[in-house]
């Protein structure tokens, strides 16, 4: 008789403990999400040059990792070059392309306000530069 109380008790135990996906949950469950960071997003900007401007000439980033596309939709070569605002400084800069080239290239902005501009000859004289805002 012993045996027939046993095996409904033993059964009861072995249920207790498996629980199942209701309940509380384990703390096991939950840590890595508090210690693993969020995958940073690609910043992607593409900048169209012509003859005599930047296309966005404002833009908006976020602090971190950007990579300029640059497209020369132009009739002359064209280059990017980006420095803190009032200051030369380049902090990236693109080589310079051909009419109808692309290029790109990536660089890492802190929160602030930036020039950027197109070098070659006299274009920033003549319109070829815009402002980024880094929040």
């Amino acid at each position: 008789m012993h045996r027939f109380l046993l095996l409904p008790l033993a059964v009861l135990v072995i249920a207790a403990c498996g629980g199942g996906s209701s309940g509380s949950g384990t703390a096991g469950t939950s840590a890595p999400s508090a210690t693993t960071s969020p995958t940073p997003t690609a910043q992607v900007v593409t900048i169209h040059e012509t003859e005599f401007k930047l296309d966005p000439a404002l833009v908006t980033v976020k602090a971190g990792t950007i990579t300029f596309n640059l497209m020369d939709d132009g009739k002359f070569p064209h280059d990017l070059h980006i420095a803190p605002k009032g200051t030369t400084n380049d902090v990236g800069a693109a080589q310079r392309m051909t009419a109808g080239g692309m290029t790109s290239f990536t660089v890492t902005l802190q929160a602030g306000t930036y020039d950027m501009w197109c070098a070659v000859d006299s274009h920033r004289q003549q319109g070829m530069q815009g402002t980024i805002t880094v929040t």
